[in-house]
């Protein structure tokens, strides 16, 4: 009873200690940054029309259809308005929220899969990882998508340990080793669980499409033919023979892995036919819905455009190599990158012979590399397409360092130690780098250099604790860093270098010069979602001199955004009374923008560029 009630404390504090840390990842000053263009802006409008309309169905951008994403990101959005007004927290809320909720359910994950320690640790990398940590604090889809991918995942493992006694496959409460299960013993038995599973799949749908079915049903499917596999292996039943050439044993191995009876059986053991009815249910309605309202227009572009067009071909030139996805993850689940080629050096040894956590290492590593191979294989890139993929990775890791807590071989010993050594180099790398960028892009910000001292330290604290044999306190030093470095990076760098964009700037500017009075604002050789967003109106885009001389005679007391180094081309289609009212530079680029208006403006714009240039800093 007393060891049972020590245990339930310690899984109570855990639990806070993770909120804590991961919530002043996602909530410290989650609205002082403007939005991020592209997606943020794009994303934000939508909802912010859609609230204005009182509209639940239709998502538009700048008042014309956007088939981009699906409903449910606007859903939350548009709960968030209604409860708390538009803004940039609350454009934002719901993907911090939902990220908090990942990190718990990665927590979960952790204790059912392998132990509580080790479930922690998985919560505090995915948390504290940077790409994570930036889309959990960015007004677009991802949060949303990874936390219907962990539904579905948790409800899955903890369906199957709940059939094993609370654990997917270690030592029983004696201490005792788990007799080997069959695969079929790997599928839950309640209907309700099987219900559970494929509901949190119709939830990924309306979040991003038919990849939250498609690819989670690849993961467990696969998951459950590596283990029918297995079962066959190890009881003699396989035709392969090790004095065979190595390309005949890859084509058996192959054909007996996925024979059409193997294939069969799986889609039998996981209830396909009535899985999909039930995901059907949770998603058809909005998609039938938005469909009639649109008489197909939605689905013609989301469906065909957004998902099929997007595999087969690049598109917006976003392209790239196979491996295109090793540097993005390096970079995107940094700092917890450096420990993963120790995890996959690990996850091999634990897949190749019998143990208690090989089933749960299998699918951890199955989950990763269906994602990640799924969208390698895709002729578009992105680096979010492949985050629902970091639980997986941040489960690799956190396993790798809790057997290295508890067992120090040399060989996980150096891993570790080589990590810290990388980590260290990244900090003194950083430092430089940092101090060029911020001098040539961010004028007044080389403080942000300092950033890079946090993995410089913590790499040689770290290694300095692990060559003492303080392997707990190693440990601690490198979760700490990583929280430190999460928080400088969104929480403070974030808002700083978000008042160097130009858009929310110059959209900002007209509304203050306008004064409430209703005006046209236009953009030629320009485009910005900020724009829409921040002006809270439609934008106009203009394409040639013509439409720019009929727009200043339709409106002549209009507002007009281009780029300086184009001035010349257009100069002939202004009126004569239309004058640059403001000039300011463009964010990350080499040109330079104008606000071109009636000069009877000039000085009340310039006015207003004052003031907002006090304020800005605020």
């Amino acid at each position: 009873m007393r060891n049972g009630f020590c245990l339930m404390m310690l899984t109570t504090r855990q639990r806070w200690g993770l909120l804590l840390a991961v919530g002043l990842v996602f909530f410290t000053g989650l609205g002082s940054p403007w939005l991020f263009d592209e997606d943020e802006p794009k994303n934000a409008e939508c909802g912010r029309e859609m609230y204005v309309r009182g509209d639940w169905l239709v998502p538009t951008f700048n008042e014309d259809l956007r088939t981009d994403k699906p409903i449910l990101i606007y859903w939350l959005m548009l709960t968030s308005f209604h409860l708390f007004g538009v803004s940039e927290l609350t454009a934002r809320l719901h993907s911090s929220i939902l990220s908090v909720g990942s990190v718990l359910l990665v927590w979960q994950l952790g204790k059912s899969l392998f132990r509580s320690e080790t479930g922690l640790l998985a919560g505090l990398i995915l948390g504290t990882s940077l790409m994570f940590a930036a889309v959990g604090r960015s007004v677009t889809p991802d949060a949303t998508l990874i936390f219907c991918i962990l539904l579905t995942m948790t409800a899955y493992v903890t369906a199957v340990a709940r059939r094993h006694g609370g654990k997917f496959g270690q030592p029983d409460s004696d201490g005792n080793m788990v007799a080997q299960r069959l695969w079929g013993e790997y599928v839950p038995q309640s209907t309700w669980e099987f219900a559970s599973i494929y509901a949190s799949m119709g939830l990924a749908i309306l979040a991003k499409g038919p990849i939250g079915f498609l690819l989670p049903m690849a993961i467990w499917g696969q998951f459950l033919l590596l283990q029918r596999y297995r079962d066959r292996t190890e009881c003699g039943n396989s035709v392969i023979d090790a004095r065979q050439h190595w390309l005949s044993r890859t084509f058996l191995m192959t054909w007996e892995l996925y024979h059409p009876r193997a294939f069969w059986e799986a889609l039998r053991e996981m209830r396909v036919f009535q899985g999909t009815l039930i995901t059907a249910l949770v998603a058809l309605p909005w998609y039938i819905a938005v469909g009639f309202a649109t008489q197909g227009a939605w689905l013609a572009g989301f469906l065909g455009g957004h998902n099929v067009d997007r595999f087969m071909r690049p598109m917006e030139n976003h392209s790239g190599p196979i491996i295109y996805y090793i540097p993005v993850i390096a970079l995107g689940f940094f700092p917890w990158s450096i420990f993963l080629p120790a995890g996959i050096w690990q996850m091999t040894r634990q897949v190749r012979k019998p143990s208690n956590d090989r089933a749960a290492v299998t699918f951890v590593a199955t989950w990763a590399m269906v994602w990640i191979g799924f969208f390698s294989l895709a002729s578009t890139k992105l680096p979010n397409y492949v985050l629902p993929s970091y639980p997986a990775l941040a489960l690799l890791v956190a396993n790798y360092l809790s057997e290295w807590m508890q067992e120090a071989s040399h060989i996980r010993s150096l891993g570790f130690r080589n990590a810290c050594r990388l980590l260290s180099v990244v900090g003194i790398v950083a430092i430089p780098a940092l101090i060029y960028a911020t001098s040539v892009y961010l004028p007044n910000e080389v403080w942000l250099a300092s950033l890079g001292v946090i993995p410089l330290v913590g790499g040689v604290l770290a290694f300095s604790a692990a060559q003492k044999a303080l392997r707990h306190r190693a440990v601690a030093i490198c979760c700490a860093s990583a929280l430190l470095l999460s928080l400088g990076m969104m929480g403070v760098a974030a808002p700083r270098i978000s008042r160097y964009q130009d858009s929310p700037q110059l959209a900002k500017l007209i509304r203050h010069e306008a004064n409430g009075r209703p005006v046209r604002i236009a953009t030629h050789n320009y485009s910005a979602p900020n724009v829409v967003f921040y002006a809270a109106q439609r934008i106009e885009r203009l394409d040639s001199p013509k439409d720019i001389t009929k727009f200043f005679h339709e409106a002549p007391e209009g507002y007009l955004i281009t780029r300086a180094d184009r001035m010349e081309d257009i100069v002939d289609a202004l009126p004569q009374e239309i004058t640059i009212l403001h000039r300011m530079p463009r964010f990350l680029r080499r040109h330079d923008l104008i606000v071109l208006g009636n000069e009877s403006k000039a000085a009340s714009m310039t006015a207003a560029a004052q003031d907002l240039d006090r304020l800005r800093w605020q």
